[in-house]
C-alpha cells in the first residue's frame, strides 16, 4: 500500500500516484547545523532542558540545544499512548520533526523507512526514509522522525492539529507478531492546543519576553478572594483581608476592581449555570494585551478557583483553563481579533480558515442559536445551510464545517465581543469550571474612568 521516497527524495502516495510532500534527506537537511548526523548519547544528554507546560495529555519541553537544532533553542510536544510508546513533534528554526520512539539507530542504521496516515485513511499513506534524533528529556529513546520545512505543503502540522489520530508504520522483518509491518496509532486529542503551545514555547525560547511584560496572568489564591452570592450574585461575602472597598470584597489583583462590584460588568448573569455541590461562583480576571482585562465567573471548589490564561499563537491565541494547582490545563477557546462589520462576518471569516475543502465551505453558514436552545443571545454556530441539512447524519453525532464548525458531541459555539471572536469547545462535561457566556472585556480606558 505504501513505499518509500522516490529518487528525488519526495514522499509519494502510491494510490494518488503523485508527489505529495517534499522531504529532503534528513541527514542532508541538518548538515549545515550538525557536524555529523549521528551524535553520541553523552553529547545529547548534556543539553539543558525544562518542562515548559502541559496541555491535556501533551507535555511541552524547551531545550537550550538539541540534536536537530544544534546550539540553537528548540521545543517538543510529546504524547504517550501508554507508559512506553509516544509520538513527538519538535519545533526548531528549520521547521518541524515528527515521529515516534521504539527504534534504535545502532540497530536500524542512520535512516529508516517510516510511513504514516491520519484517522483511518490508510489508503492515503505517505512514506519516506526518516532519520533519528535524541531528546534529553527522554534519554532512553531514539526518535525516528520525518522533517517538514516551515512553508512546506501540504501542511502536515495543520493535519496533526485537525485530525483525531495518526498511525505510523515501519517494516520489522521477523517481528514476533508474525507481521512484518508494525503500526503504532496515537490519539491527537488536544493536538491543536499542543502545537500552539509548542510554537509559543519556541518563540519564547528564541525571543525571551522583556522583564516588564507579564508572561502569565496573576493567579489569585483562595485567601484573597471574596465570593458573590452563588444564587443571586447581587452581593458579596467579605473575607478577612485589608480592602478599601469592604462592602464589595477585596480588589481584583490586576484590574484593581472591587470584586463584588465587578459582577456588574459581566454579561448574561440572569441565565444561571448549574454548579457542582460544594462549589460557588466567583469573579475572576485574565490580563489581555494593551492593559485590558477579561472578566468572568469562575468556580471556587474546596478552595480551588478556576483561572484562565491567554496563550499567544501565530494566527490566533488560545484561552487555556488552568488546573487547580495553577499548572496549564487544556484549551477551552481559540481567540481571534474581530475586525469585520458584523458578528456573523467575523465568525465566518475565522471559521473558513478551518475548512480546507472548498466544496465543504460552500455548504456552510453562520447561524445564531435559537431561544430555548440553552445558549444565550448572540451565540453562534457554523452549520450547513438549509439546503444541505438533509446531508446531516441522523444516527450519530455530526461534525461539519471544519475545525470550528458544528460538533454535536461537544458544547461548541462562537461568541463575538469586546473586539474578539472566540470559538469555544467545552467538551461533554456536565460541570464547567467557568461560565463562558459571562466573559466580558474591560478596556484600559474603562479602568481609567
Amino acid at each position: 500500500m505504501w513505499r518509500s521516497a522516490d529518487s528525488t527524495g519526495n514522499l509519494v502516495n502510491d494510490n494518488w500516484g503523485d508527489v505529495i510532500m517534499s522531504a529532503h534527506k534528513f541527514s542532508g537537511l541538518l548538515a549545515a547545523s550538525l557536524a555529523a548526523f549521528v551524535l553520541s548519547a553523552s553529547a545529547v544528554g548534556a543539553q539543558d532542558w525544562q518542562e515548559f507546560k502541559k496541555i491535556g495529555n501533551w507535555t511541552i519541553n524547551q531545550y537550550a540545544s538539541s540534536e536537530a537544532a544544534g546550539q540553537a533553542p528548540s521545543c517538543s510536544a510529546v504524547i504517550f499512548s501508554d507508559h512506553i510508546n509516544a509520538f513527538r513533534v519538535e519545533r526548531f528554526a528549520g521547521g518541524h520533526l515528527f515521529g515516534l520512539n521504539g527504534l534504535d539507530r545502532k540497530n536500524q542504521g542512520p535512516t529508516y523507512n517510516l510511513g504514516f496516515w491520519f484517522d483511518e485513511d490508510k489508503d492515503s499513506t505517505l512514506a519516506a526514509d526518516a532519520g533519528y534524533v535524541r531528546d534529553a528529556a527522554y534519554e532512553m529513546s531514539d526518535w525516528l522522525s520525518h522533517f517538514q520545512g516551515v512553508d512546506a505543503q501540504p501542511d502536515i502540522m495543520g493535519l496533526i492539529s485537525a485530525k483525531k489520530t495518526i498511525s505510523l508504520v515501519f517494516e520489522m522483518p521477523g517481528n514476533r507478531t508474525g507481521n512484518d509491518s508494525v503500526v503504532s496509532t496515537f490519539s491527537l486529542k488536544g493536538s491543536a492546543a499542543a502545537l500552539r503551545a509548542l510554537e509559543e514555547c519556541f518563540q519564547h525560547a528564541s525571543n525571551p519576553p522583556a522583564p516588564n511584560l507579564p508572561a502569565s496572568p496573576n493567579a489569585p489564591t483562595s485567601d484573597d478572594m471574596a465570593s458573590p452570592d452563588a444564587k443571586g450574585l447581587e452581593g458579596a461575602q467579605a473575607v478577612d483581608v485589608q480592602s478599601d472597598c469592604p462592602s464589595d470584597g477585596p480588589r481584583l489583583p490586576g484590574s484593581g476592581l472591587c470584586r463584588g462590584r465587578a459582577v456588574n460588568y459581566l454579561s448574561h448573569l440572569n441565565e444561571k449555570r448549574d454548579l457542582m455541590e460544594g462549589c460557588e461562583w466567583i469573579v475572576n480576571e485574565t490580563p489581555l494585551p494593551g492593559g485590558d482585562y477579561l472578566l468572568y465567573l469562575a468556580t471556587k471548589c474546596e478552595g480551588n478557583i478556576t483561572t484562565l490564561e491567554l496563550s499567544a499563537g501565530a494566527h490566533a491565541a488560545s484561552l487555556i483553563m488552568l488546573n487547580a494547582d495553577g499548572s496549564p490545563g487544556w484549551e477551552v477557546a481559540r481567540v481571534f481579533h474581530a475586525d469585520a462589520d458584523t458578528p456573523e462576518e467575523n465568525v465566518m471569516q475565522r471559521a473558513s480558515s478551518g475548512i480546507p475543502d472548498p466544496e465543504e465551505l460552500k455548504k456552510c453558514m453562520v447561524r445564531a442559536f435559537k431561544p430555548g436552545s440553552g445558549y444565550p443571545a448572540n451565540t453562534f454556530q457554523v452549520d450547513y445551510k438549509p439546503e444541505y441539512q438533509s446531508e446531516l447524519l441522523t444516527d450519530e453525532p455530526n461534525q461539519v464545517c471544519g475545525e470550528f464548525g458544528r460538533t454535536d458531541d461537544s458544547a461548541e459555539f462562537w461568541r463575538v465581543f469586546g473586539g474578539y471572536a472566540m470559538h469555544f469547545d467545552m467538551g461533554q462535561d456536565a460541570w464547567w469550571g467557568f461560565d463562558p457566556f459571562t466573559l466580558t472585556v474591560l478596556t484600559a480606558a474603562e479602568l481609567e474612568r
